[in-house]
């Protein structure tokens, strides 16, 4: 299975789910609850 990619300036809440192929580029959020 492939790891995230998650840019350094990336908001990921303690309480979201990031899985998989997955790469969230700079100046983005991911919030509470939110699966990805």
């Amino acid at each position: 299975m492939k790891k995230p990619i998650i840019h350094e300036s990336v908001f990921v809440s303690k309480n979201a789910l990031i899985i998989g192929d997955v790469e969230i580029k700079a100046n983005s959020s991911v919030w509470p609850f939110a699966s990805i």
